[in-house]
């Protein structure tokens, strides 16, 4: 039997700092948006990424794309 994996839901994150913490490392902060198309390529999240982050106030450190997968023995 194979296994098989099917994506149900895509979400973008964008990272930011926050400051730093009392032990010297960054402290950052992650902001979601959960209700991006399955079929959204990379460049996409990218473009709409830096397109929101240009209206923050602070620093995006990093943009993430997140797939969730529900894996089924077929």
């Amino acid at each position: 039997m194979a296994a098989n994996a099917t994506k149900f839901q895509t979400t973008m994150q964008l990272v930011y700092t926050t400051g730093k913490g009392g032990n010297g490392k960054d402290i950052s902060k992650t902001i979601k948006f959960s209700k991006v198309d399955l079929s959204a390529s990379d460049d996409n999240i990218y473009v709409v990424g830096n397109a929101l982050a240009s209206l923050m106030s602070v620093t995006v450190t990093a943009i993430e794309k997140v797939d969730y997968s529900k894996v089924l023995n077929q």
